[in-house]
This record gives C-alpha cells, structure tokens and sequence, in this order.
C-alpha cells in the first residue's frame, strides 16, 4: 500500500464524516423548523430570513384557524414548511406527484 493509498482513503474518511455531520445538523435544523411551525405557521420562513412570505404565512394561519379550525392551520403551517425546505408550495409538489402519475410512472401496488 503507498502512502498515496493511505493519503486518499484518509480524504474519503474525512469527506464521509463531514457529510455525515452535515446531513446531521440539516436534520436538527428541519426539525426545529417543523415544531416551530406547529406554534405558528410561517416560522421556518421567518427563520430563513423570508419575512414577508413568513409573515403572508403568519397571516394565513391565523385566518386558517379562525376559519376552518386546526386542519385550515396545520395546512398552511406545511406550507410554509414545505416552502422553506424545498422552496416549493405544497400544491406544487403535489402536483408534480399526480401529475407524475400520468406521464407513464405507475405507482407500486
């Protein structure tokens, strides 16, 4: 083995762990953003900096839950969440899964 080998595989160990606490702490992060959401819709926005989609989705929650109860506030607080995860709306990527459904992919049964 030459001391290139070992050089490399030390790189590669190195890179590994630093993916592995990367995925960590981005876990941590989705999962505070998650629970924040559950006291108040459009928190994981605020906490990327997106005030006013925050805000709009602040809003929203409220008048969500004034008027169609917990369901209307658990959907906007997705929203938000999904929209700070993946920077899509939740219709969004509902829609690219149905509409996936219809362009030849079938779904496991």
């Amino acid at each position: 083995m030459t001391n290139d080998t070992i050089q490399n595989d030390g790189q590669a160990v190195a890179a590994s762990e630093l993916s592995l606490q990367t995925s960590s702490v981005q876990a941590a992060a989705r999962g505070i953003k998650l629970v924040a959401e559950l006291v108040l819709p459009g928190a994981s926005l605020l906490a990327d900096g997106k005030i006013a989609q925050g805000g709009a989705h602040v809003v929203a929650g409220i008048a969500a839950r004034a008027l169609l109860g917990p369901i209307g506030f658990i959907l906007v607080a997705a929203n938000s969440y999904t929209r700070s995860v993946t920077g899509k709306h939740i219709h969004e990527l509902v829609g690219q899964s149905v509409g996936g459904l219809g362009h030849g992919e079938r779904s496991a049964h």
